[in-house]
């Protein structure tokens, strides 16, 4: 059987739910899947069951040389994966300089990079649902940081540390975003108000000041905007009645910046939030 065909037998009896507790999990699951990337499972000087660390056990120790664990996994019953779990599971890979551990129900996997920096889930490079996620992805992963030559050759090692890099990278380009348009509007950056008054312009017909547009972003980044009761370069047409009007000036006095999405000129506040998140796609 492939690995694949292995994930797929496996997530069918997760789904009859024939593991019911955390032994059942670890032999019918954990050790199949260890046999599957070659692991010599028999051999319990490189695969270790209720490896003792820091007066407790883990319930595998996987080593490269032979005595020397290199991957803990630690196995908890389905649907009992929590922050205990990942606190305890970092106290034995600290204790032992171990690079890459692994916590799994079975159903869930999570692998981490504990040298990395930051909490459990900052450390945390993948998490696998061989339930919910696809199988050959599922497979692909459990490959790139468990199996057995590419751990003796180091190649896992240097995958899992080039994969904690790139989530991290995410991570900190995430979280800097917010702050990135709050400089841009706070220094009333010249390209971001020139785009955002552009933007108006081929959206109503109507280009607003950068004065104007300014006002309005800063009131928007601290969530208190209100629509501007003027446009400095022409008054507003008057609400549209569909009733009334034709559809030629309908079409004239209404924009989108998505197909089937109108706005009404009434309303062009709502424009901006969605127009906020091209702006910050652009810059």
């Amino acid at each position: 059987m492939t690995l694949k065909e292995h994930v797929d037998d496996i997530r069918k009896g997760l789904q009859e739910e024939q593991f019911t507790n955390e032994a059942q999990v670890s032999h019918g699951i954990v050790g199949r899947l260890l046999d599957a990337l070659a692991w010599p499972r028999y051999n319990t000087k490189v695969v270790t069951p209720e490896y003792s660390v820091q007066g407790t056990r883990v319930d595998y120790a996987l080593c490269h040389p032979q005595s020397k664990p290199i991957i803990f996994i630690e196995v908890k019953k389905v649907g009992q994966i929590d922050e205990e779990g990942e606190r305890q599971l970092f106290q034995y890979a600290f204790h032992d300089g171990v690079p890459i551990a692994v916590l799994t129900d079975g159903k869930e996997w999570h692998f981490f990079y504990p040298s990395g920096q930051g909490n459990y889930k900052d450390r945390r490079v993948c998490k696998l649902n061989l339930i919910a996620g696809d199988s050959e992805e599922s497979a692909e992963c459990l490959d790139r940081y468990l199996n057995y030559e590419s751990i003796c050759t180091g190649e896992a090692i240097q995958a899992i540390a080039h994969d904690y890099q790139s989530v991290a990278k995410q991570r900190e380009i995430e979280m800097s975003l917010p702050e990135a348009w709050t400089k841009l509007v706070q220094e009333a950056d010249e390209f971001l108000l020139e785009v955002v008054a552009e933007k108006t312009k081929d959206l109503c017909g109507y280009k607003p000041s950068c004065e104007k547009v300014l006002k309005f972003l800063r009131c928007l980044d601290t969530e208190k905007a209100e629509a501007p009761s003027e446009i400095d370069t022409a008054p507003l047409p008057a609400p549209i009645n569909p009733d009334e009007d034709s559809q030629e000036r309908q079409q004239k006095t209404r924009w989108t910046i998505a197909k089937d999405h109108p706005y009404f000129i009434e309303e062009w506040s709502r424009l901006f939030p969605p127009l906020r998140q091209r702006i910050l796609g652009i810059v």
